[in-house]
């Protein structure tokens, strides 16, 4: 006698991404315990911004529009400020595609999403490598004033 058994494949749950976003006011000033709704198509997640301002949620991931709505006054709950997005799938870093739709993204790569490297990815990588490169050096002056006062008091050769 033959007894046979077939197994289906495991159905494979949503991958869980996590949305972290902090809130600020127009004086840059953190917004804690603000409470908020976070919704994902047809899902909603409520809650209140953490002691430094942050909402963090683990949710399913799957392409949908993700919109955040907010009470910044408490004193005044009738004022409501919102923000939407889409949340998308992304090609690997490694892919030139997935290069060419983050470096969009961040309005350096001005092209089609062709998965083609042909010169126009290279150059948008360089100048946002670059703009990176020039924020860190900027930001370690700003956070150090003796070192920028010293590169500054250095005569070139």
């Amino acid at each position: 006698m033959f007894n046979e058994t077939l197994l289906a494949p495991p159905i494979k749950a949503p991958e869980p991404f996590f949305f972290s976003a902090q809130l600020r006011d127009h004086n840059n000033e953190i917004l804690s315990g603000i409470a908020y709704e976070l919704s994902l198509d047809d899902k909603d997640y409520i809650g209140t911004t953490n002691a430094e301002g942050f909402i963090e949620h683990e949710l399913e991931k799957k392409p949908g529009q993700l919109i955040l709505s907010y009470r910044p006054v408490p004193a005044n709950p009738d004022y409501i400020e919102s923000w939407q997005g889409t949340i998308d799938t992304l090609e690997s870093e490694s892919d030139t595609k997935g290069q060419q739709k983050r470096l969009q993204q961040q309005g350096y790569y001005p092209g089609h999403l062709d998965g083609l490297d042909l010169g126009k990815t290279s150059s948008s990588w360089a100048k946002f490598t670059h703009h990176q490169e020039q924020n860190a050096r900027d930001g370690q002056r700003l956070n150090n004033p003796e070192q920028s006062k010293n590169s500054s008091n250095k005569k070139s050769d």
